[in-house]
């Protein structure tokens, strides 16, 4: 009887080695362990590498993206906006773009139009329908131009009307323009931007010709 158990031991031993040794590792592996009994502990470290993880299945809440490095398409993206940087500088003489004018002039800011600078006291339009209201604006280049008549209608008020920031010199500037009755005006372009009559002049000597004040050859730099 026992001749007979130690035979049916070594059937079954012999048969055991032979599935194993018949069969590949993992898949014996896989017979013999029950279905989700293989957990992180079970794993020893580096086990698992890239030929064992199935292509398409991590999500960016497995992998942590500080850890990976550049990839060949960015630093090539890099490199190459290095080099139009490069170029562009090259082009411009290796000055900032702000040297350089924009195209096109702005739009004529009105004098004593809405949200406009108002004119000073005793101040308005000082032409006939057919001119122009004074104004200003600035051209591509940074200089301020002034266009139109101006006329004090009432007061003493010297002030024609007062510049904002952005179209004033930085300095005082003083015009020769032409005032009414074909006499000279006297007009200066002040720091503060004020646009002030100083005074008119015909062939007889001085005269006031603040009626009428002609802008339209005053042309300065905008220093602030």
């Amino acid at each position: 009887m026992s001749g007979s158990r130690t035979s049916i031991i070594l059937a079954a031993t012999a048969l055991l080695v032979s599935v194993l040794f018949a069969t590949p590792l993992g898949q014996a592996a896989g017979r013999l362990l029950p279905k989700n009994s293989v957990g992180t502990k079970q794993l020893k470290r580096s086990a698992v590498t890239s030929p064992k993880v199935k292509n398409n299945t991590l999500t960016g809440a497995d992998i942590n993206e500080a850890r990976l490095g550049k990839v060949p398409s960015a630093v090539r993206a890099d490199n190459a906006t290095n080099a139009t940087n490069a170029t562009n500088a090259v082009a411009l003489g290796g000055k900032p773009a702000s040297d350089y004018a924009q195209a096109g002039a702005e739009a004529v800011r009105v004098i004593g139009a809405p949200g406009q600078a108002p004119f000073g006291a005793g101040w308005g339009f000082g032409g006939v329908p057919s001119e122009e209201v004074p104004g200003y604006w600035k051209d591509p280049a940074g200089t301020v131009h002034l266009r139109g008549a101006a006329g004090r209608l009432s007061g003493t008020g010297v002030v024609m009307f007062t510049l904002p920031a952005g179209y004033r010199p930085n300095l005082q500037l003083w015009y020769i323009t032409y005032g009414s009755g074909l006499t000279q005006a006297y007009v200066s372009v002040n720091a503060n931007g004020g646009v002030v009559w100083e005074g008119g002049r015909n062939d007889a000597g001085p005269v006031d010709n603040s009626d009428y004040i002609g802008l339209g050859n005053i042309t300065f730099r905008a220093d602030q």
